[in-house]
């Protein structure tokens, strides 16, 4: 009888390994922009970046083609689209060990960024042709010039646009008004300042550099000073001219020279007019604290020409501004302009203001009638004044424990006080008796609020006292904890099994006198210098909290457990518990920190599963999944049995796989799942496939070979 033999040849793929492409021309990429020396490597369907340039002129890039093969190759064609590029040569020969050069230009017709596309092709021979494609990018660049200006001292900066205004308004003769011409290239390319002439027999023209002047893109830009002084009582024309680049921009110029004269008076509330002069005391009608009286301050210009009321400002708590109106303020010749003052007193007593009109001052006098607070504390034996804005300092307290302190509210004003605030605020502070308000405190009466202090941390503590508009600083401090007693860990051995899953509870030697709050965190340290995020707690993530209560000894995980579950994963290396404890926000933790470590050995591969896949009639795929817990496999053993009566040239197949699983296990798509692998091996063969009856594989490493795994063909 015949008998058939069959001949194997074994292929090793691994999970997140490509398998190998068609073969292709080896070409090198390379590129090297404008002035820079360095050529920057590029694959093709990468980026070739082609340096700005101004609207008009040209820039370029240089593409480097090296044939690192042993054929010559003939480039049939380079073509650039998109707007402003080109590419040449058309066509070259790429001879093996050699470098080919295409020149990319931008000569860019508009500003803005601009795109392209690079396309190579590539004959080996008259039936093989390869293409290749590269993204060009590029900016055309172009002044952008922006002219503003600011009226001194105080306008806001303005656009102008060819044949603009800038209107310097009214302005005394004797004085001088300003104007700051700002000139700004906004764009991405250089400009120029060539030419500034100023018409107009009241302006000058001050701080200007000299011309020409470059102006830097992206900001860059020049300031000077355009001044008017008015000779007369009349408008006043002039013109700026400037050339920027290529282009004229006038600016016009207006402005008018005038004399205005003010007088001032004060309208009191019965309506008698009395005449104020700068640096006088005005005295304004009395009011009852948190009450108001108002009075009117009037100008008047008698002068010819407009008067430009600057600033208006008010100082002096008690007295407000009710209707100054938008600044500056134009008051024409004859013009009355009324201000409204009102004293709103919030304490009683003598209260001053100052009012300035520019540089006219008036000092501004009235009586606040109402009650006046006073708050005096007691703080253990201790008794003395807090002054608004002051500080109450409690006594020293253990963490939880309250400490008490009272405070005597009394006014010492001339009329009655109501209360209607009074607020704790503070981590820690408290108000255990709120009285209730609104409080009224009669002249002279006083009254007393209690305040506690519970703290939660060591350390100084600090809350706020508020009474109406009186605030009190409260400070507090609290003694430090008794030391935890020892802590241990129940359920766990010096070595765990990798895909298990301990137990592990936390205990103190003896009750605390105090609710303990704690974190369990895990740590892993692997031999394989990977991390296995398989290592977590059941509950997930490498941190859970727990609680002991005061009084017991067990920590309590989540809804009443004593014990709390974690995965040991596929990594060789070392598990550590660490424990971290606090009572409120104290932290109690000992020194050393509690910790508990676990070694996962480094082991022989486990094989988990073996599958046979994508059957034909002389190839089947064998995929075979496991694990390594030192993340390597050096060999695979492939034992084949033939069916009875069937025979094979090789019975027993050995593959070297270390490189490909050094490759698998240093690839960044293997660090989520561990040790653990999925090889899939493609086995050929010459003759019969149906011969075969089973397939037996055997995974090793350096610790050792695994335990066999076979799968039935039959």
């Amino acid at each position: 009888m015949m008998r058939t033999r069959i001949a194997f040849c074994v292929l090793l793929a691994l999970s997140g390994v490509l398998p190998l492409a068609a073969q292709t021309p080896a070409l090198d990429f390379s590129y090297r922009s404008g002035n820079d020396l360095n050529p920057s490597n590029v694959v093709p369907n990468g980026s070739i970046p082609v340096p700005a340039v101004l609207v008009g002129d040209k820039s370029s890039a240089t593409l480097i083609i090296r044939n690192r093969g042993t054929n010559s190759l003939t480039m049939t064609s380079a073509r650039a689209t998109g707007a402003g590029f080109s590419a040449t040569p058309d066509t070259a020969t790429a001879d093996p060990d050699s470098a080919t050069l295409v020149t990319i230009n931008f000569s860019p017709a508009a500003a803005g960024a601009a795109s392209g596309v690079l396309a190579l092709t590539f004959a080996a021979d008259a039936s093989h042709t390869y293409s290749y494609v590269f993204f060009l990018s590029s900016r055309g660049l172009a002044p952008e010039y922006v002219v503003s200006y600011i009226l001194n001292p105080s306008g806001n900066q303005t656009a102008l646009s060819n044949n603009g205004l800038i209107a310097f308004g009214t302005t005394s003769i004797g004085q001088t008004g300003t104007a700051t011409i700002i000139i700004t290239n906004r764009g991405e390319g250089q400009g120029k300042l060539t030419a500034a002439a100023l018409s107009g027999d009241m302006y000058k023209l001050s701080g200007l550099p000299l011309l020409p002047l470059t102006l830097n893109p992206a900001g860059g830009e020049v300031r000077f000073v355009i001044s008017f002084a008015p000779l007369a009582l009349e408008p006043a024309q002039g013109a700026l001219q400037l050339t920027l680049g290529t282009t004229a921009v006038r600016i016009n110029l207006s402005g008018q020279g005038t004399g205005p004269s003010l007088t001032y008076a004060v309208v009191s509330g019965s309506g008698t007019v009395l005449q104020a002069l700068p640096g006088a005391t005005v005295a304004a009608p009395d009011a009852n604290v948190n009450s108001t009286a108002t009075f009117a301050f009037t100008l008047r210009n008698n002068g010819n020409g407009d008067a430009r009321i600057a600033s208006v400002n008010m100082t002096g708590s008690a007295f407000q501004m009710l209707d100054v109106p938008s600044l500056p303020y134009t008051l024409s010749p004859g013009a009355t302009l009324s201000l409204t003052v009102r004293f709103s007193p919030k304490e009683s007593g003598p209260a001053t203001g100052l009012l300035r009109i520019d540089s006219a001052a008036f000092t501004l006098q009235a009586v606040g009638f109402g009650s006046k607070l006073a708050l005096t504390a007691v703080v253990g034996a201790s008794r003395f004044d807090v002054a608004n804005n002051g500080t109450l300092a409690f006594q020293n307290a253990e963490i939880g424990v309250r400490s008490d302190a009272w405070v005597e509210i009394a006014n010492n004003g001339n009329g009655a006080a109501v209360i209607n605030l009074i607020t704790v605020s503070g981590v820690g502070f408290s108000m255990p008796l709120v009285p209730v308000l609104p409080m009224t405190i009669a002249a002279g009466a006083a009254t007393s609020i209690q305040l506690g202090f519970t703290p939660d941390s060591l350390g100084s503590s600090s809350g706020t006292l508020q009474i109406e508009d009186m605030s009190v600083t409260l400070r507090g401090a609290a003694n430090t904890p008794p030391p935890v007693p020892a802590i241990t860990f129940t359920g766990l051995t010096d070595r765990v099994e990798p895909f298990q899953q301990p137990s592990v509870a936390v205990r103190i030697a003896a009750p605390y006198t105090l609710d303990l709050t704690g974190t369990l965190a895990l740590s892993f340290a692997p031999e394989s210098f990977v991390d296995d995020p398989a290592i977590q707690f059941s509950s997930g993530g490498r941190s859970v909290a727990f609680r002991i209560a005061a009084g017991t000894t067990d920590a309590i995980f989540g809804q009443g457990l004593k014990q709390i579950q974690f995965q040991s994963g596929t990594v060789a290396g070392s598990i550590t518990l660490g424990v971290n404890l606090a009572t409120a926000k104290v932290n109690l933790t000992p020194n050393p920190q509690p910790a508990k470590t676990m070694l996962v050995d480094s082991a022989v591969p486990q094989l988990r599963n073996l599958q046979v896949a994508n059957r034909t009639a002389n190839s089947m795929d064998l995929l075979v999944t496991g694990i390594s817990t030192p993340r390597s496999i050096t060999d695979l053993t492939f034992q084949i049995t033939p069916v009875t009566g069937g025979n094979v040239q090789t019975t027993t197949l050995t593959a070297n796989a270390e490189a490909p699983f050094r490759a698998w296990y240093q690839s960044d798509a293997s660090k989520p799942y561990g040790s653990q692998f999925t090889a899939t091996i493609t086995l050929r063969v010459t003759g019969d496939l149906n011969l075969l009856q089973s397939i037996a594989v055997t995974a090793a490493n350096l610790k050792g070979a695994s335990q066999p795994m076979s799968v039935n063909l039959r």
